[in-house]
């Protein structure tokens, strides 16, 4: 758990919605910048992680490691969904895959 020195820190930038545009989350030797994007509803449509590591061997050396998802939703009558996958690839231009299918079911009154 070498690495950087100071206390791990979160930052956040919104977009014009107030909704969380930006993530920048410092922890130890390793920093995740994470871009999230939304849909038409509201709902996270895309997630892009640039994750980097700095080495304590080599002080100049980083790892780094990208990692995309993309959010595919089916909606009800009333605009809430009932269903989400997760489809996610590992590299800018690699195949995306099916990773998380959720379900709900929501009642109304």
């Amino acid at each position: 758990m070498g690495g950087q020195a100071g206390p791990p820190s979160i930052e956040y930038t919104y977009d014009q919605n107030g909704r969380v545009a930006k993530t920048i989350r410092r922890v130890f030797n390793r920093e995740d910048k994470i871009e999230t994007t939304y849909n038409e509803h509201g709902d996270i449509a895309s997630e892009i992680t640039h994750s980097r590591e700095f080495g304590t061997e080599n002080p100049g050396a980083t790892q780094t490691e990208y990692s995309e998802a993309t959010y595919i939703y089916h909606y009800d009558d009333h605009g809430n969904w009932i269903s989400q996958t997760v489809w996610h690839r590992d590299t800018p231009d690699g195949e995306f895959k099916p990773s998380v299918e959720s379900v709900r079911t929501l009642t109304y009154f």
